[in-house]
């Protein structure tokens, strides 16, 4: 299988702080790795490093071939990185946003940003003449996953996606994301220790103090019915 992410011997320190140490990480075309770990164990920091937006102190990264510490920009354009929810502040409208982030990649027309935008409003259960500064943590959260998924882009790297969202909306994410994972994306999922790590995952990898502590295969995912069944359990 084609390796997508590759980290070997990644090293990350700031100042006498050691965020990462001696960090290696293989996910192949169409694999989730799901990366557990404490508040503080670095998840947040690698994830970084491997969107070529903090340059690693020592090691090397390559995304989908493409060495992401001497070409960065590069590497940027293969890979769709979630954080924490959308800051307030744009001044667009959730659709004019969708719009943006999918017409900043090459090979669509405008024709087909606008219908690609409907289909997103429609299956996140989005408003889409709503302006981004109005929406809640959780709905700001729904909307920069949507738009990530939507770009179905070579690597996808989510921080703690779930954290905002409630049953109904993981529920939602989690078959889009089984989907997107099967049409080739290579996925790294973080979460924390509190949340559960979801079975779109075929292995899981734990961090512990910037060290990378174990990594075991995960066992096979649940069909999405039964997914969709406990969510709506939940929110009953």
């Amino acid at each position: 299988m084609t390796t997508m992410i590759r980290a070997l011997s990644v090293t990350k320190r700031f100042g006498a702080t050691i965020a990462l140490e001696g960090i290696d990480l293989d996910v192949a075309r169409g694999e989730c790795l799901g990366l557990a770990g404490p508040h503080g164990a670095g998840r947040t920091t690698l994830l970084r490093v491997l969107a070529a937006l903090t340059p690693p102190t020592a090691g090397s990264v390559v995304i989908d071939g493409v060495d992401a510490v001497r070409r960065p920009l590069d590497a940027r354009s293969h890979v769709a990185y979630v954080g924490e929810p959308l800051p307030p502040g744009s001044g667009l409208l959730v659709r004019e946003h969708l719009a943006c982030v999918l017409g900043s990649r090459p090979a669509r027309t405008a024709q087909t940003v606008s219908s690609t935008v409907d289909e997103i409003l429609e299956r996140a259960r989005l408003a889409g003449d709503v302006p981004v500064d109005a929406l809640s943590e959780g709905l700001r959260q729904r909307l920069a996953l949507a738009a990530s998924l939507a770009l179905a882009p070579p690597v996808l790297l989510l921080d703690d996606p779930l954290q905002s969202l409630d049953a109904s909306a993981r529920a939602i994410f989690v078959t889009w994301l089984t989907e997107v994972r099967d049409r080739g994306t290579a996925i790294i999922l973080s979460l924390t220790d509190d949340e559960p790590v979801t079975s779109v995952c075929h292995q899981v990898a734990r961090l512990e103090k910037g060290r990378l502590a174990s990594r075991v295969r995960a066992s096979e995912p649940a069909p999405i019915e039964s997914r969709l069944t406990a969510a709506e359990a939940g929110d009953a």
